[in-house]
């Protein structure tokens, strides 16, 4: 606000044509433009004259002392006892309630699932005669679905008519998903076969005794059985190549290319008819091939059958009270690693029978095995574990002082770890400590507390049936709260947007009527935000700068960025999409990234743009998203992001998700990407935290950059991720020194206010003129005011306080503003430092001539 009286005492706000704001930056950015809208320009700059003002009446304009008054936006009038005090105690605590229901039903209905896997490994064992039967029709049954997806690498070669994501979903139906549960029913029939001998009927060796003669038998199945496997692996794959048309031009295909039922019926009898004919190809023009593919089959198919031989022995000497457990935990995870190796010698022995793309394939999907298996490892080893450990540790033959010394410790690492997700200062490194492995204690101990709850739900002894209706129920009550308690209403977001609108866009509304108990009026918003530009606005053109989520995105290179720019305007809203758009995503993804604002959302409000650029505290945060830092905070309801329509999709005139459980789950996960329905908006500053990106983008001509960001070590991070960012994304350079605001000795004084550059579009736009950039910094010099050196003095940060301080004291205020205005007047009036070599009075005359 300071800066922004300056340039009006100096007549020069209206020499600007836009105006973009970022974070905190877009509450005065805001308060601003709507005082502008609903005023005009003239005034408005009248009304910032601060000097002019008292001459006149000796008092500060409405608009300004409104702000003082607010201040302490979130609770106005501070203390335990104030009433805005509980009234945020009390939002946070329902909407902490709310979203825990939703979270705990469905995370409660989730983990009952492997618990019902665990109970049925029993229930296998008790009926040991008829689950060997359906065990084993279970497992022909998915061995065929897994020989002939995986096995046969159908889809290691690119098929155009399944695109991007075609290939992806049929790998995993196809491939990933039927092994894992292939490796799940062959590790329950390997332990029934351990209990019964299933094996007995198929005995291949003459040697009937010993432990070595039954391993030869398990070699001998394995590599049968392998063989036979690749065998029809293979043929289908030679069917596929003597298959017709794909469906590309074919009349029966249409639209819908090989997916239509009249082609795919077709296309099945065709292959059925020509089984024959495409086993004599691959064993004839490819017979070389072919012999060393098979053999190596034969093989390692051998060196499988041993593998799970012993995968049995292991099973078989399993025995006490948690037998059902073990099995259930280690079972699935052993039979995958033979299935791994088995694949991993078929490969080697095979030689040049498999091509380069083909090996490729092979090792991603053995990536996927193991993550897959590395998931399923975790849930049943914290379902069949965790209550034992839960009733060691805080249960049996302990002391009352180590329990509550357990709990206690727990919760004081969650809130030191909820604490530093909310705060933007750099802690202490014990309290960093503490805080980089609360998320990780956290969230193992409230699995361990949801699993032992679920064994109150389901106590020992429950049926299978019973468990699978409360994990359906669970889900299902999940599902239905999340469809009322909204994911964007019941964040911490309206609270945050309310208090934000009262105090900076309620400072301008003339008919301002608040309700005399809550005290907010829904005029002080303009709704839609499109109202800004009413017929007195006549000022700079506002763009406020958010944050695109991009955590889980697909863009290699932004791996450690993790966002892009979103942009509010009165005009349009949305982000420059198209030159990050594959070829594969056109048909769903629109390279219009932009929507017009009357209409997108339903309608956003100038308050919800601004709450969004400014929300700071939020699971996914760009770079600064920790996965289990987002797992922590979404937990605990400390989320101010908002989800909006993806403008790139259609539907992007809706205000919000119909079922908010899975875009919850994206934020708790953090798997926030720019191609769902939704995307999840946060801070601006966690892409590019001084909108300059926006305006070298726009090749504004001068550029004043005013970075208020907390930054006590002078390190320039914010100016340099723009500089960055410019370069890399607009092959811009931004040339600026610095040197001048840097502190010259220990009191932390510096020379300048400001530093002088330049922006080269010339090296983008032939012919371009180069710009400037005039960067403004909050810092200290034996010329600011007394009353500003007297509040340094003793306050050591100032002025870089911790931006986590929303509660600004008389002193504090009147200390910021009072520098804000010095540093404009004196860097572009008569009466900056004389001996200044940036003569920026005449850099500003001149660029914006």
């Amino acid at each position: 606000m300071g800066i922004l009286q300056g340039l009006a005492r100096l007549k020069l706000l209206s020499r600007f044509d836009y105006l973009s704001m970022v974070s905190g930056g877009g509450y005065i950015g805001c308060w601003l433009s709507a005082w502008i809208s609903r005023s005009g320009l003239a005034r408005v700059e009248k009304g910032l004259d601060s000097e002019r003002v008292r001459r006149k009446d000796r008092n500060e304009t409405h608009e300004i002392k409104f702000l003082r008054n607010f201040s302490n936006y979130l609770t106005p009038r501070k203390g335990i006892f104030s009433a805005d005090t509980w009234t945020a105690i009390a939002t946070y605590v329902r909407n902490l309630t709310l979203n825990l229901t939703v979270l705990v039903a469905t995370l409660l209905g989730a983990l009952m699932i492997p618990k019902a896997l665990i109970a049925l490994h029993g229930v296998a064992t008790e009926h040991a005669d008829l689950s060997s039967l359906i065990v084993s029709m279970l497992l022909l049954t998915l061995a065929i679905a897994t020989v002939v997806t995986s096995i046969s690498s159908l889809f290691s070669e690119p098929n155009p008519n399944l695109g991007e994501r075609g290939h992806v979903w049929m790998t995993y139906l196809g491939a990933v998903i039927p092994v894992l549960v292939a490796a799940w029913v062959l590790s329950t029939w390997l332990w029934l076969d351990s209990r019964i001998q299933l094996t007995a009927v198929w005995e291949f060796s003459t040697r009937k005794g010993g432990r070595l003669g039954e391993a030869w038998n398990w070699a001998l199945g394995g590599a049968a059985a392998y063989l036979l496997m690749w065998v029809i692996g293979l043929t289908i794959r030679e069917q596929e190549r003597l298959a017709p048309d794909k469906g590309n031009g074919d009349p029966q295909a249409n639209s819908k290319g090989m997916y239509h039922p009249r082609f795919l019926a077709r296309r099945t009898l065709y292959k059925a008819a020509n089984y024959g004919r495409a086993l004599n190809r691959v064993m004839g023009r490819r017979a070389a091939r072919f012999r060393a593919v098979t053999w190596a089959a034969f093989f390692s198919g051998g060196v499988g059958g041993i593998g799970l031989f012993l995968v049995r022995q292991m099973m078989s000497g399993i025995e006490g009270s948690a037998t059902d457990s073990n099995v259930a935990v280690w079972g699935m995870p052993l039979v995958l690693v033979v299935f791994v190796l088995t694949g991993t010698l078929q490969i080697g022995f095979s030689g040049t029978g498999f091509s380069d793309e083909a090996r490729e394939w092979w090792s991603r999907l053995g990536a996927s095995l193991f993550l897959g298996a590395l998931f399923v490892l975790g849930a049943t080893a914290l379902v069949g574990y965790g209550p034992n450990v839960l009733n060691a540790v805080l249960v049996k033959d302990t002391q009352t002082w180590w329990q509550g010394s357990i709990l206690s410790a727990w919760l004081a690492t969650t809130v030191a770890g909820v604490l530093a997700g909310k705060s933007a200062s750099k802690p202490g490194r014990g309290f960093r400590l503490v805080a980089a492995i609360a998320p990780y204690v956290f969230v193992v101990g409230l699995l361990l507390l949801l699993v032992q709850l679920n064994s109150v739900i389901a106590p020992s002894g429950t049926s299978v049936g019973k468990m699978a209706f409360i994990a359906f129920a669970l889900i299902l009550a999940g599902l239905v709260l999340s469809s009322r308690v909204g994911v964007n209403e019941f964040s911490m977001h309206a609270f945050y947007r309310n208090r934000l609108v009262r105090a900076y866009l309620g400072a301008s509304n003339e008919r301002r009527a608040a309700h005399p108990f809550t005290g907010f009026d829904p005029t002080d918003d303009l709704d839609p935000m499109d109202q800004i530009i009413s017929d007195r606005f006549d000022g700079p053109y506002p763009i406020i700068n958010a944050a695109l989520n991009l955590v889980a995105g697909e863009e290699l290179a932004w791996q450690q960025r993790k966002a892009a720019s979103f942009t509010f305007t009165p005009k349009y809203i949305g982000h420059d999409a198209g030159l990050r758009t594959e070829k594969s995503q056109l048909s769903k993804l629109d390279q219009n990234g932009y929507r017009p604002t009357e209409s997108y959302g339903g309608g956003i409000r100038l308050g919800t743009a601004m709450a969004i650029s400014g929300a700071a505290a939020s699971p996914n945060m760009g770079y600064q998203t920790s996965t289990a830092l987002a797992f922590l905070m979404t937990v605990f309801n400390v989320r101010l992001g908002w989800w909006l329509p993806n403008t790139r999709l259609d539907g992007w005139t809706s205000r919000s998700p119909l079922i908010g459980i899975f875009y919850l789950l994206y934020e708790l996960l953090g798997m926030t990407n720019q191609k769902r329905r939704y995307v999840y908006l946060s801070d601006g500053g966690h892409f590019e935290n001084l909108g300059v990106y926006e305006l070298v983008k726009r090749r504004c001509k001068i550029i004043v950059a005013c970075d208020a960001s907390e930054d006590h070590d002078m390190t320039f991070a914010s100016l340099g991720n723009a500089i960055e960012k410019c370069r890399t994304d607009l092959g811009i350079d931004i040339e600026l020194d610095v040197d001048p605001i840097r502190w010259r000795d220990d009191d932390h004084y510096s020379e300048e206010h400001c530093a002088v550059g330049q922006i080269r579009y010339d090296q983008v736009d032939q012919g371009a003129s180069v710009g400037t950039i005039i960067y403004l910094k909050p810092s200290i010099n034996t010329r600011v005011p007394t009353d500003v050196l007297r509040y340094a003095a003793r306050t050591d940060q100032f002025p870089h306080e911790s931006t986590a301080d929303q509660w600004f004291g008389e002193s504090q205020f009147e200390s910021y503003r009072a520098l804000g205005q010095h540093i404009a007047t004196t860097t572009f009036g008569v009466v900056a430092n004389p001996q200044s070599t940036l003569n920026v009075a005449m850099v500003f005359a001149e660029a914006a001539r």
